[in-house]
């Protein structure tokens, strides 16, 4: 689909989506005139004769039409007004931080999950040290 300025005159190749917006929009390619009532005469076929040598004629009306015009489909490039630009610089910062916010959790909570399985090994290593040198292991069920 062809790509216009926003007003619809100057076909454009590589617009910047970052400081405008695609709109769908129809653009005129063919305007008709508006076309009266006509009325013409045309010799009827088989008619000609020795007798009639300019044969009978028959009205052919052609009605008025009006003017109208042909389109086609295109997306017009509206560029970003300078309040929409800071917008959407803003909501980018919010996003960027909400961003690093949830990495920095989710390391927070990595570190705290390493921690909590270190401290499990270490109390299990006791437990079994403490278990090995009293003589009071349990035998392996299998």
């Amino acid at each position: 689909m062809k790509i216009y300025d926003a007003a619809l005159e100057h076909e454009l190749q590589n617009p910047d989506l970052t400081r405008g917006k695609l709109e769908r929009a129809r653009r005129v390619t063919v305007h008709h005139d508006a076309v009266p009532a006509s009325v013409r005469y045309e010799v009827m076929p088989g008619t000609v004769t020795s007798d009639c040598p300019e044969g009978l004629r028959q009205e052919i009306t052609t009605p008025a039409q009006e003017a109208w015009d042909e389109y086609e489909e295109v997306q017009r490039y509206v560029p970003y007004t300078d309040a929409e630009l800071a917008e959407i610089a803003e909501k980018a910062q919010a996003e960027k931080a909400a961003a690093d916010a949830a990495a920095k959790a989710a390391e927070q909570a990595a570190k705290e999950e390493a921690a909590r399985r270190d401290a499990a090994e270490k109390l299990n290593a006791q437990v079994t040290y403490t278990a090995m040198m009293t003589d009071t292991m349990l035998p392996e069920v299998g």
